[in-house]
């Protein structure tokens, strides 16, 4: 009876045009306007060294290998190359009023300042006047050689015998800062707007499972007074009826994956065979959020159809799908926002994807959309068990 309801559903659910549509068109032709929009910005403006002013004073004269010689900060800045080979910094050494004049006149784009605290350990800071790649690239180079000093520090005070061995695997450390100060597989900052695309196609899925559970409400659809009547478990018959859902939207997302990925050309920064279980991961997610709305109260379709689209809507504007800053915002001011929003944790699967590769940030991300699927669809069967009708 199982396989017969899934059929069923399976026709029905190829007839949802209006569920299909906003599916598969409206995936394919925004991910199209991303792609003319912000193609080749991030290659172009990454392919200019970026100016930037040291400034050290006589700090450098009292930092001293293991063996005694001097720390050439200067020359280790200097070889930082972008994948091209490309020089990523224009450097010039200056005292602290000629580096302040230049940022003023925006010559350069930072000033990275090195200093000595009160224990002799080096200080790393960075000036900026706005905002932009070049700055947030010069951010990360300055945490990075921040934390690899204060690594170096840590093992001067409790293991100073391995201190020989750090500075003789130096340049394979200069060499991991060169490749992972960016970001991962994919650098460019606006593949963040096709990661939240994909959230939202997911989570538009929910419109087609959310017309399925509608579909057999006797007090919303005629098809439901006759489907009531069937002499076949309320909880199978639905879960059936929405993996059918499940597998015509799975393949729809997929549809628009390979869009993305294989003609326009969008690099996910991550392996294909991951990029699918994401995708397969949130489509589930998506399903589920519709079969939850389904089930709240005895509402008329069209309402729960407005209650749905404002849930995706208001979670796509929180994870940064009309502007891509607003994800890190709530992350630092309400992080839960972002760990209850289905938009904000299928957008972070991908983007740890490509940052961190598989590992354990992608095995939380996994859990996530695992939990937050099973926390919807228990909510919708408890919601839907409490349905009763007094006549049919």
């Amino acid at each position: 009876m199982a396989g017969r309801i899934f059929v069923t559903h399976l026709k029905l659910a190829l007839r949802e045009k209006h569920a299909l549509f906003w599916t598969l068109a409206f995936g394919m032709i925004l991910g199209t306007l991303f792609y003319v929009a912000f193609h080749g910005i991030y290659s172009q403006e990454s392919l200019d060294s970026i100016p930037t002013a040291l400034v050290t004073g006589d700090a450098l004269e009292s930092m001293k290998d293991g063996e005694g010689n001097a720390v050439d900060i200067e020359g280790m800045l200097k070889e930082l190359t972008y994948d091209n080979g490309k020089k990523m910094l224009e450097l010039k050494t200056v005292s602290e009023s000629e580096a302040e004049e230049l940022l003023a006149n925006g010559d350069v784009d930072g000033v990275i300042s090195v200093t000595l605290d009160e224990q002799n350990a080096p200080k790393f800071s960075l000036e900026i006047k706005e905002n932009g790649i070049g700055q947030s690239v010069l951010t990360v180079v300055v945490g990075e050689y921040q934390a690899s000093f204060d690594y170096l520090r840590y093992l001067y005070e409790n293991h100073p015998d391995r201190l020989a061995d750090y500075f003789a695997r130096n340049d394979q450390v200069i060499d991991y800062v060169e490749a992972k100060n960016i970001g991962g597989n994919n650098k460019d900052p606006y593949v963040a707007y096709f990661y939240n695309l994909m959230a939202m196609v997911c989570l538009f899925c929910s419109l087609q499972s959310l017309a399925a559970m509608c579909r057999n409400q006797a007090d919303i659809d005629d098809v439901g007074k006759r489907t009531n009547l069937v002499p076949v478990n309320k909880m199978v018959y639905e879960l059936s009826a929405l993996a059918a859902v499940y597998v015509i939207q799975f393949v729809a997302t997929s549809l628009v994956l390979c869009y993305l990925n294989f003609v326009l050309g969008v690099d996910f920064g991550g392996e294909l065979p991951w990029l699918f279980l994401m995708t397969a991961l949130g489509t589930l997610l998506g399903v589920s959020l519709g079969f939850m709305v389904a089930h709240i109260g005895a509402k008329s379709y069209d309402k729960k159809e407005t209650i749905l689209t404002v849930i995706t809507l208001l979670g796509g504007f929180f994870a940064g799908l009309f502007y891509h800053g607003m994800k890190a915002v709530m992350e630092e001011n309400c992080p839960i926002v972002n760990r209850i929003n289905p938009s904000a944790v299928i957008t972070d699967s991908f983007y740890s994807l490509n940052m961190f590769g598989p590992g354990d940030r992608v095995t939380r991300s996994v859990i996530y959309m695992l939990a937050l699927a099973a926390v919807f669809i228990a909510i919708g069967s408890l919601l839907g068990r409490r349905q009763r009708y007094a006549s049919l």
